[in-house]
């Protein structure tokens, strides 16, 4: 399933998006506010595992981390196969598949 954003507002309501899923295309309204709100808190994500895509090595999520100059905010993980902590993006951790 993919998103495809739609520029141009559709009877007063706003933008669109486009949903592509099982080869039919479906229109919905934004839910750009339900996606922040429905988003878990950084906190609650502490003591989870995640993998760095679908093939990546495992990673732990041990902290909060540091905000980025641009304003990115970031969480702690420690590398399982290295044992190296860095920080890393939460949006980039949010898109990464939930492991075990």
């Amino acid at each position: 399933m993919r998103w495809l954003r739609r520029p141009e507002p559709t009877f007063g309501r706003g933008p669109l998006f486009d949903v592509v899923f099982q080869g039919r295309v479906w229109y919905l309204p934004d839910m750009s506010q339900a996606a922040i709100e429905s988003r878990p808190s950084p906190q609650s994500l502490i003591g989870t595992w995640r993998r760095f895509g679908e093939i990546g090595p495992v990673y732990e999520i041990v902290g909060v981390g540091t905000t980025s100059s641009a304003g990115d905010p970031a969480m702690r993980v420690r590398v399982v196969e290295t044992n190296e902590e860095v920080d890393y993006r939460l949006k980039d951790l949010l898109d990464d598949p939930i492991e075990g």
